[in-house]
């Protein structure tokens, strides 16, 4: 409760412009759910992909990525290798996809910055890693007949 607490004065923080208050309290709130969970939580995930948001609009570009990639590997028990990795042992595939979806996002604008085609390439593999979600979403439903 206190975590999630620290979390929404952080986000209510952010909006005023008090950038330094606002990425204590967040943190606060990481080390806190980091005590409450274990390390390959959903949870965690989440905490850490807000985390990265705020690095974002921050432009802390480096400290972004590097929460990203946080969310990322606690939202995947296996050792999380980007040229490949096991779909089916992803906790939360809402969280993954958002997580990934914020990598394009963040690739694209460091693109903007230097002109490096490395991160469109690397925009293309994400976006191959969503599509490989998305299909096993859309697997897992269950079949509707039209009517």
């Amino acid at each position: 409760l206190a975590a999630n607490f620290y979390s929404a004065i952080s986000s209510v923080l952010l909006t005023e412009n008090k950038k330094d208050s606002a990425i204590l309290l967040q943190r606060k709130s990481i080390r806190i759910k980091e005590e409450l969970y274990p390390e390959y939580h959903p949870v965690l995930a989440s905490s850490y992909r807000e985390t990265g948001e705020i690095y974002y609009k921050l432009g802390f570009l480096d400290s972004a990525r590097y929460y990203y990639y946080r969310s990322l590997r606690s939202n995947y028990p296996d050792s999380f290798n980007p040229e490949y990795f096991n779909l089916s042992v992803i906790l939360s595939e809402n969280e993954f996809a958002l997580t990934i979806m914020d990598l394009c996002r963040l690739n694209y604008r460091e693109y903007e910055i230097t002109d490096n085609e490395y991160f469109l390439e690397e925009i293309i593999k994400y976006f191959d890693y969503l599509k490989a979600v998305v299909n096993i979403i859309i697997s897992d439903m269950p079949s509707r007949k039209p009517k």
